[in-house]
Order: C-alpha cells, then structure tokens, then sequence
C-alpha cells in the first residue's frame, strides 16, 4: 500500500466523494483531500500543491472543461482526471486532447487507483515518462484521435458514403473541401442534438427557444407574427403553430393589435420569461462546443463561413 496522496476533488455530491475516498483508502494509507465545488473553491485550491485533480463533469455552475481551461491556463503541470457518470464520447475525447490523463466512469471507479499510480511521479507503477499517447490498445483509456484533424470513425463513414468518386483517385484539393462541408454537418449535427438534451430537461424546443429569445428582446412590446418569422433561424418551419402551442403551454400570450384590432400580436408571458430565466442559467452548457475552439480557429471558421452565406445566403 503506498503510503500518502494528496487529492484536489471537484465534486458536488457527498455520497459520490465517499465512493472516492472508500477505494483511493484501499491504495493509499493517508489521502488528504480538498472537495470544492464552486469556481471560486477551484481557483482557491489550485494555488495548492496536489498530486492529482479528480473531477466530476457534470458541476452545478460550472463544468469539467471549463476546469480543464482553468488548470491549462494558469500552467499547473498536476494530472487531471476527469471522474464522472455518462459523458458523450466526443466530449471526453476532446478533453483527452486538451491534457486529460484519463477519464473513469463513476460506476467503474476500480479504474481509478491504476490510473493515478501511473501518473502521479515516484508512485509505484508509474510510467507517464515514457508512455505514449492514448490508444485503443492501452486497457482502459480513451482513444486519441485517429487522425490529425480529430475525425473520428463516423465522420470517416460519412465521407465514403458523400462522396460520389473514390476518394484516393480525387484531386486532393477537391477532397479537403468535400471533408470540409462534411464536417460542418457532421460537427452542426453533434451540436444540435446535444443542445436538444439540454432543451428537453425544461421542455422546450430549439425554435421555441428562439422565439422567446425574440420576444424578450422586444418585451413589454408585443410582436406580429411576420416579424416572428423573419427573426427565424429556421425559415422552413411553420412558425404560427408552434406559437399556437407556445400559447396552449402558457408561454406568450396573444395581445390585440393596436394598429389592427383584427390582428393580434405576440407578447412573451410571465412563464416564458421565467423559462429563458432558467435556460439562462445553462448558458455555458448550451455552448459548450465553443470552448474547444481557439480564437485564431473560430476565426478562420467564421471567414471560411462568410464565404459561403455570401455566395448561398
């Protein structure tokens, strides 16, 4: 058994921390530890000398990646273990490359003594020295990208099937173009559907989000229908019946126009205002795929993008 470690844990969940420290006690015979789980505690703490950070990803404020960007920022050089329930796969891989040392399931936790041991230095069992770069063929930890631009097997998938030539007979030129386009879907698609989990929880839908966002902007002035529906990201949509179930579920209400009385206008309701309130409050989460940009990236995406709306907007 070795004898001390010293432990940073970002964790919200008293009942998850116990499970922790039960299976790190049966590796080491002293852990000190530190939970916090606020931003404020995790900038405190970091000003600490700890021999591991063990993060949970999913926090009440905050999350794991925005941790990550702290530790990275600030240059602490002490291994980061992300420690939590479901994460999506995407997610976690991006971490990896942004320096986590491993990411262990919360229901897996046996995993999580082998992995400090082999990156906490002097530690029997250690081997971050020499070790390579993630793969599949090491037990355990997740795969690096397979290739340079971080496509994975389902992108990859997706070119054979887009692309109408064999790709190793294209001009190279044409091919990193094709590879562009599908990524954009590939990439918007991930996006879409994680923001849409996050939407279910508070019932709502992309649009309806969208409307609200509108309406607030425009609050206590109500809104005609025209100017809902060219404030639209989704053009295609029937905007006047998800505004009618918008206004079955209480969240606008309808107001008699004052330049029509035979036309009546839009106006967000207490409860929609409230349900922005709430979603508000996940903002971070609803854009979490932006923190894996760097400025200089999402520029040139935006330039490239510019381009495009230009020719097809």
């Amino acid at each position: 058994m070795n004898a001390e470690l010293n432990a940073l844990i970002i964790e919200d969940e008293k009942n998850d921390l116990f499970l922790l420290l039960n299976h790190l006690r049966q590796y080491w015979t002293t852990v000190n530890y530190e939970m916090v789980d606020t931003l404020e505690g995790v900038t405190s703490a970091l000003n600490k000398k700890w021999d591991i950070i063990i993060c949970d990803f999913y926090l009440p404020s905050f999350d794991g990646l925005t941790v990550l960007r702290i530790v990275n920022e600030l240059g602490i050089k002490t291994p980061f273990i992300l420690v939590s329930g479901q994460v999506p796969e995407d997610i976690a891989a991006a971490m990896m490359r942004l320096g986590a040392a491993d990411y262990v399931m919360k229901d897996n936790l046996k995993r999580l003594a082998p992995a400090i041991l082999r990156e906490v230095p002097g530690t029997p069992g250690n081997t971050t020295a020499t070790a390579a770069p993630a793969t599949q063929t090491q037990k355990g930890r997740l795969a690096a990208p397979e290739t340079e631009s971080g496509e994975s097997k389902e992108l990859n998938k997706l070119m054979t099937l887009w692309y109408p030539r064999d790709p190793s007979s294209a001009d190279i030129k044409i091919l990193e173009r094709h590879r562009a386009v599908i990524n954009i879907m590939y990439v918007a698609n991930l996006i879409k559907n994680y923001q849409h989990k996050i939407l279910d929880q508070y019932n709502l839908t992309e649009q309806q989000l969208t409307i609200l966002r509108f309406l607030k902007r425009l609050y206590p002035i109500a809104s005609s229908m025209n100017l809902i529906k060219e404030n639209s990201i989704n053009k295609t949509s029937d905007t006047s019946r998800t505004v009618q179930r918008m206004a079955a579920e209480g969240l606008v209400i309808y107001h008699v126009s004052d330049d029509d009385k035979r036309v009546r206008d839009i106006l967000i309701s207490e409860k929609g205002l409230q349900a922005i309130s709430e979603v508000d409050k996940v903002s971070d989460q609803m854009f979490l795929p932006e923190n894996y940009l760097s400025e200089e990236d999402a520029k040139k995406i935006n330039e490239g993008l510019a381009k495009t709306l230009r020719i097809m907007g």
